[in-house]
């Protein structure tokens, strides 16, 4: 990477990267996590059980209504290499080098005209790179939110919208792609989610025509055809599945309502805000600058482009801009702004590219190169604070005994390290980490300052590449953690241990939500596990759906199959065990969970 290179450098660069990180061992550890992966996982398995590919069910029971590309997609993975966990992570992990790659192409493409082939290839390896070791992108594929479908269709979108600017009057396939890639995000974003692109469109053609500049250029764009390519990728999923969509109990007794019921179902009767929305949109738009860490230290660096001159930059910017403001519509804060980060990505890279040219250029007075080594310096100071933490945690811990998970080391619950509560973990909790936080203490303290030191001697690209190193480190790192504390989050061996237990008349009930436990029954292939209380936030409840299936208990009904003769096992936190008859035995136990039993393990 140091030194000039050629867009096909860029996508082996990219490739190679991808493939350590996120295309080897990442697939193969840590095991299913409990939640969205072991959902899509347990979904996926049922489709192709089942052959349901429209109306989504996982236990038997069907799914409130979601975009499904990413169900589908795990469910062909599984049909091509079977059914297990590396075939889940595949497709996540093969969008995300789309997107990579999509972004290395695109801000090359966008900036070939203004900047020259070298430069312009230089910017598409930053953005490129810079997405490939982002914090967002890295954990949105670690722990999966459908986070990186939406980014690729909107760079797809923000691509197309920029070959039909490449000529006065725009090719059709150019156009063509601008509207299926706008049509097909509803596969991943719900019914709303094209509106997005289209606005972007909108928008941008309104700042650099005006509206009758905009409106002609939208006739040149061939309406005729591109109007109903996007109605049909738009609204054939929705209108195809309403048939599959039970009724909600809504106003409306025509059979058109039928669209509006799985309107109602998938966006109305979504789960709301929280009540501190104000306060939870301006985290949303802070987690962006966390998303895009470590570039988006250079981020104030970003206003001195003169977006004004260059169209490229502006559709970046409105680009990175619009999904930041569609973040106050959405209920899931956290990663409903995600879509802005490759367009904050591709501008950080112009500005990293801007100060590599002028070192190259030995420019007097280095504006920029003053600008990033101040940014430089914070970084490093914020690091070495990090680093420094790290070390005392690696002082406290100590060696704990073989074999011991982690959840028995906790200091109280074992939810604790869930929630974030890093001061629940004990020495010996501590020592189970001490390789991820001495190659964490390592990269932070020594990184960031080599970095700064190559900017002080206005060495910018070199000092850019020691960044990419200590992400990578860092990443690393990230991964051995989640291996270590993978029994948090995963069900797998309390799978594994009531495995040889289990007979096909047994009973397995659920003291929680099904996503708690639903790695459980992803590895015991098990499509009929029992709910107490009907809990769940993703499986539709006994009330709403057409004929429920009968796996839903109540506190009676535990009560009588605990007292006869057929073996019930009861997932359960040991804080929650509901009151049962009769004795108790403990079966199984890991992750802070049990599983209670009652018969005893010699029962046959």
């Amino acid at each position: 990477m140091d030194g000039p290179t050629t867009p096909r450098q860029n996508q082996q660069i990219i490739a190679a990267l991808w493939l350590f990180l996120y295309g080897s061992f990442s697939l193969l550890t840590p095991p299913l996590l409990d939640g969205v992966e072991a959902l899509h996982a347990e979904t996926a398995r049922e489709v192709l059980l089942h052959g349901r590919w429209l109306a989504l069910f996982a236990n038997g029971v069907q799914l409130a209504p979601q975009p499904p590309l990413v169900v589908w997609s795990i469910a062909g993975s599984m049909r091509l290499f079977g059914v297990h966990a590396e075939a889940t992570r595949l497709p996540l992990a093969v969008f995300a080098l789309l997107l990579f790659l999509l972004t290395e192409f695109t801000a090359r493409t966008a900036l070939r005209s203004t900047l020259g082939e070298q430069r312009s290839t230089r910017v598409g390896l930053y953005a490129g790179v810079g997405l490939l070791l982002s914090v967002g992108a890295f954990f949105a594929t670690r722990v999966p939110v459908d986070a990186v479908l939406p980014c690729l269709w909107l760079v797809a979108a923000v691509l197309c919208l920029w070959l039909t600017e490449a000529h006065e009057q725009p090719r059709v396939w150019p156009c063509l792609g601008l509207a299926a890639a706008c049509g097909l995000s509803v596969l991943s974003g719900g019914l709303f989610a094209p509106l997005l692109p289209l606005s972007i469109v909108l928008i941008y053609l309104l700042l650099t025509r005006g509206p009758r500049g905009a409106l002609r250029r939208l006739k040149q764009m061939y309406p005729l055809l591109t109007v109903p390519v996007l109605l049909l990728t738009w609204l054939t999923w929705p209108v195809l599945a309403v048939d599959e969509t039970p009724g909600m109990g809504l106003p409306f007794t025509l059979r058109p309502s039928a669209l509006h019921t799985y309107f109602h179902a998938l966006h109305v009767a979504a789960p709301a805000p929280a009540e501190g929305h104000a306060a939870s949109l301006l985290l949303c738009w802070a987690l962006v600058a966390v998303w895009a860490l470590p570039w988006s230290f250079f981020l104030p660096q970003v206003f001195s482009l003169r977006m004004k001159q260059q169209k490229a930059l502006l559709l970046f910017a409105v680009a990175a801009v619009l999904p930041l403001l569609s973040a106050v519509f959405s209920p899931r804060h956290a990663w409903s702004a995600l879509p802005a980060l490759p367009f904050l990505v591709m501008l950080i890279a112009c500005v990293l590219d801007r100060e590599a040219s002028e070192a190259e250029a030995m420019t007097v007075p280095a504006v920029l190169g003053r600008a990033g080594q101040r940014s430089s310096m914070v970084l490093t100071l914020l690091c070495c604070a990090a680093g420094l933490v790290c070390c005392v945690l690696l002082l406290r811990s100590q060696q704990p005994l073989p074999g011991v998970e982690i959840s028995t080391l906790l200091l109280g619950s074992a939810d604790a390290l869930k929630h974030g509560r890093i001061f629940s973990l004990n020495a010996m909790a501590l020592g189970l980490l001490r390789r991820p936080l001495g190659w964490t203490a390592v990269a932070l303290l020594l990184g960031p300052a080599l970095a700064w030191w190559l900017r002080r001697r206005y060495q910018p690209h070199r000092a850019n590449i020691i960044l990419v190193a200590v992400m990578l480190q860092l990443m690393m790192a990230t991964q051995m953690t989640l291996t270590a504390v993978a029994p948090l989050m995963s069900s797998r061996q309390l799978a594994r241990q009531i495995a040889p237990l289990l007979r096909p008349t047994n009973v397995i009930i659920l003291n929680g939500p099904y996503e708690s436990a639903a790695s459980m029954a992803f590895y015991l292939n098990r499509d009929n596990i029992h709910l107490l209380h009907g809990s769940s936030g993703a499986l539709w409840t006994q009330q709403v759906q057409r004929n429920p299936p009968r796996v839903f208990e109540t506190n009676d009904s535990l009560r009588l199959r605990w007292s006869g003769i057929e073996r019930v096992f009861l997932w359960t936190d040991p804080a929650s065990v509901p009151a049962l008859p009769g004795k108790v035995y403990i079966v199984a136990e890991s992750g802070g969970r049990q599983i209670v039993s009652n018969k005893a393990n010699d029962y046959e």
